[in-house]
């Protein structure tokens, strides 16, 4: 049994560098990609959990040395007719940032060429991809393609694509999979404590971290008291249950966060305390002892909002004709270093979020002036957000109905979050069709090679476009909704290849209109900036 003793925070502590979700893979883009994962938060069906605990189209990464290539070197050299290059995903912290090549050895690498025809034939030229992240594709003439990996494709004329990503983080370490491997805290000094208050463990430099802790905890304080004594954690059901090494410079922080009111009355949750042990190593199996004094974070930050939510809500019908709002929507401001490099690539950790935006009826709401605290280092920036949630129901003949989310976002730097919660940057793509008919309409027989083409967003000029097919599919009764393709291109125009859609199955399309501050879809697709929003729009169902 390890017994760790309190070592306070302070700003020029060694920095805060890995709390991973989404973006990552998933490119800041709603939807699965880079999320986080583990044991106990599974990746959805079609993706799987990689050795850096976040969810993936493709095979874990590769345990290779950190590369020497730049993003976008061919394995090959410049040969005519080939194209060819690297998938780096860069691991960053406040300190460094390493490359690693993701493992493309065991997926399908691949060109596809599609005719000139109206209805266009496809020519496809298999390539190879290797565990250290290169990939060649011999033989393919000039001009547009589809480049697959995996089930991602992107349209792009480029014969060097830069296909890297970032995620915060280092790379490696062990999951926490023998039960149990405990954290036992006892603390005083706490806010005192309410039904409602929650707790969250974040983790620097690793990407084990711990979202609402206080489910998952034994033994926490009793309402009104702000000691805490023998609360235990089982780090194996930690939302990413990495384990904790202190001497690869992980450090555990155990915050507080309290719902407290505007001043309008509107609630808001804040992070009100935090306990910074000092640094220790975690062991599979093993109990380590947390003790010390929680210190109060400063709540000298504050923002004045008014939310207009019938603005965002301008768009529904350009989402779906049956697109009804759901409750709740939310803003948030998050801590993450490099945010202005790498735009918003992680979810958490909320300095401040509102979680109860009731959008039953979207009108405009005064959240009035917040108050807030930010325990991180200064280097450290700031990201505002506000999610509109959107739901449209899916029913295959004979189940029961999925129901799928579509969201409008917007990702600014905090300042600018008081502009962003006034209106959406850009709306979704109108006049959406599938074959020249009406994509909101179910229809049959659109064919195993349909083509999509939409026109602008009423508002905002889209850096690109990302495209989903999801798969229908009935299981116990219900229907269920997977993800069978995703692309990413410039264009208003999309073909689908080969062996995606099958004969008798059931799908619908997802059209997620983009805007960044930089972007190029056809050579780097998956690099972020700052601000970026998104607004989605989903097809009916259709067969082929």
């Amino acid at each position: 049994m390890v017994r760790i003793a309190e070592d306070k925070f302070v700003r020029a502590a060694p920095i805060f560098a890995a709390i991973v979700t989404i973006c990552g893979g998933c490119f800041g883009e709603p939807n699965y990609e880079g999320r986080d994962c583990g044991p106990n938060a599974p990746c959805p069906a079609d993706f799987t959990c990689t050795a850096e605990l976040l969810c993936t189209r493709e095979p874990s990464e590769s345990d290779a040395g950190e590369l020497e290539m730049d993003a976008g070197e061919t394995n090959t050299g410049p040969d005519a007719g080939e194209v060819g290059g690297i998938r780096l995903q860069t691991f960053a912290t406040e300190v460094a940032e390493v490359d690693r090549g993701v493992d493309l050895s065991s997926i399908v690498v691949a060109a596809w060429v599609a005719s000139d025809e109206a209805v266009p034939t496809f020519t496809e030229y298999p390539g190879s991809g290797a565990r250290d992240g290169t990939y060649n594709i011999p033989g393919v003439p000039s001009g547009m393609y589809y480049l697959r990996f995996g089930s991602s494709y992107i349209l792009t004329s480029a014969r060097s694509p830069d296909l890297g990503f970032v995620t915060i983080g280092r790379s490696g370490g062990q999951i926490a999979d023998v039960r149990p491997t405990q954290l036992i805290f006892s603390l005083s000094n706490l806010r005192p404590w309410q039904a409602d208050d929650q707790f969250m463990a974040v983790v620097t430099t690793g990407n084990a971290n711990d979202w609402g802790s206080e489910n998952r905890m034994s033994n926490l304080p009793a309402v009104g008291t702000s000691v805490m004594t023998g609360a235990v954690l089982d780090w194996t059901t930690a939302t990413s249950p990495q384990l904790i090494e202190g001497t690869a410079g992980d450090r555990l922080h155990l915050i507080q966060l309290v719902v407290g009111q505007s001043s309008t009355t509107q609630p808001f949750v804040s992070m009100q305390r935090i306990f910074s042990p000092s640094a220790f190593d975690m062991t599979n199996g093993s109990t380590t002892m947390l003790s010390g004094v929680a210190t109060e974070i400063p709540l000298n930050k504050t923002m004045t909002m008014t939310a207009r939510l019938e603005e965002l809500d301008r768009y529904r019908t350009a989402i779906h004709p049956r697109a009804t709002p759901r409750s709740p929507w939310t803003v948030r401001v998050t801590g993450q270093p490099r945010a202005s490099t790498h735009g918003r690539i992680t979810r958490q950790p909320s300095l401040l979020f509102n979680f109860n935006l009731d959008a039953t009826t979207p009108s405009t709401i005064d959240l009035g002036t917040i108050n807030y605290g930010n325990p991180f280092p200064s280097t450290w920036e700031e990201v505002g957000s506000i999610t509109a949630n959107y739901s449209v129901s899916y029913t295959v003949p004979g189940a029961t109905a999925a129901v799928e989310e579509a969201v409008i976002y917007n990702y600014v730097a905090a300042a600018a979050l008081p502009a962003a919660v006034q209106a959406p940057r850009i709306s979704p793509v109108r006049n959406l069709k599938v074959n020249g008919a009406d994509a909101s309409t179910d229809a049959d027989n659109i064919g195993l090679t349909p083509t999509l083409t939409w026109s602008d967003p009423a508002i905002g000029t889209p850096t690109g476009y990302i495209v989903l097919a999801h798969r229908l599919t009935v299981s116990a009764g219900a229907t269920r909704i997977s993800e069978a393709a995703r692309f990413y291109l410039g264009g208003q125009t999309l073909h689908i290849p080969p062996d995606i859609l099958r004969a008798g199955e059931y799908y619908f399309f997802r059209v997620i209109a983009v805007t960044r501050a930089r972007g190029d879809f056809e050579n780097a697709p998956f690099r972020l900036t700052l601000p970026s929003s998104y607004a989605e729009t989903l097809s009916g169902m259709f067969r082929p």
